[in-house]
């Protein structure tokens, strides 16, 4: 399992963020994952793993302490 996977602004907008994600799906694929599931912190983020050719399928609720 990964986390935290996140590009740095100066490299923003070149593919890279895409890049590395088909990159990381095609590495889970090939060790033998059948499903792959990635959440978005935001809507740039969720435009990234979109064009990697996933799906919105649900949103996640987070509770945070007071």
């Amino acid at each position: 399992m990964l986390t935290g996977i996140a590009t740095l602004p100066s490299w923003r907008h070149r593919g890279v963020g895409a890049s590395i994600t088909r990159a990381l799906v095609n590495d889970a694929v090939t060790d033998g994952a059948h499903t792959v599931f990635l959440t978005a912190g935001d809507d740039a983020v969720a435009r990234v793993y979109e064009r990697v050719g996933f799906v919105p399928v649900g949103t996640a609720c987070v509770a945070e302490a007071d």
